[in-house]
């Protein structure tokens, strides 16, 4: 199975997403911010690193930069609970990574 990395500030989307993707077979570490995912990633190697796009200090879109540029084929899932990633924000995602694809998922709790 992968080595998935996930970094997200909310420790609740954090735990939820370990504890998913644990059961279905796979390796999961996790950190709390962008700066801490980095130094994870250049401990151990990832398969896939799962990266909420609103955080503080590191936003999503800085830690995809820097996640290919230093390893280009780990895979980049940024993820959003805002609804939507503005025209801008895709922009950029496609101007970093010429292979990105947008993918948008609407998920209705409740």
């Amino acid at each position: 199975m992968a080595e998935i990395l996930i970094i997200d500030d909310h420790d609740s989307i954090r735990e939820g997403l370990e504890l998913l993707l644990r059961r279905r077979g796979h390796r999961t570490r996790s950190a709390e911010s962008g700066q801490r995912g980095l130094e994870l990633l250049e401990e151990e190697a990832a398969d896939l690193v799962i990266t909420d796009l609103r955080m503080s200090r590191m936003n999503g879109m800085e830690v995809l930069e820097r996640v290919k540029a230093s390893t280009p084929e780990t895979e980049v899932m940024v993820i959003t609970a805002h609804g939507s990633i503005d025209t801008g924000r895709a922009e950029e995602i496609e101007i970093c990574c010429q292979d990105a694809e947008l993918v948008h998922m609407g998920v209705s709790v409740g």
